[in-house]
């Protein structure tokens, strides 16, 4: 079996590989890894994943999500809320279910094909009454 060998340089001139050295010395004193292992896993990772991404980058990638998510959310809420408040403050009228039979049975609905299309809130903490539901 042959050892095949090879050097890395890093000029630190570059930021890029400044970067990258910086990285690749915090990777050794934070896993107590040789370099020769950090750079063996990151190229086995990179064939496999073709991304990967640092720690700190992910953390700020995922940080990036949940504002953007959370801005939307802020952005929408006002048409909600006011939509709700303005079902919520109308009054709906049952319409008057007529009695075929004789007074002392009830009347059973009958079910369809459109009741399975149907979501069922009935579970909800939120009253969606004010749509009709």
């Amino acid at each position: 079996m042959s050892n095949h060998r090879f050097t890395v340089r890093l000029d630190t001139g570059y930021d890029e590989e400044k970067q990258a050295w910086e990285k690749l010395k915090r990777l050794q004193r934070k896993m107590h890894l040789s370099y020769n292992r950090i750079v063996t896993d990151a190229v086995n990772a990179y064939e496999t994943d073709f991304v990967h991404l640092a720690p700190e980058d992910e953390a700020q990638l995922i940080q990036r999500m949940t504002d953007a998510v959370a801005e939307r959310l802020q952005q929408i809420l006002p048409a909600y809320l006011a939509g709700y408040s303005a079902g919520a403050a109308s009054t709906v009228t049952a319409l008057p279910v007529p009695q075929t039979e004789t007074e002392n049975s009830t009347v059973q609905r009958k079910h369809t094909d459109a009741d399975e299309a149907e979501p069922d809130f009935s579970g909800s903490v939120m009253d969606f009454n004010f749509m009709g539901m």
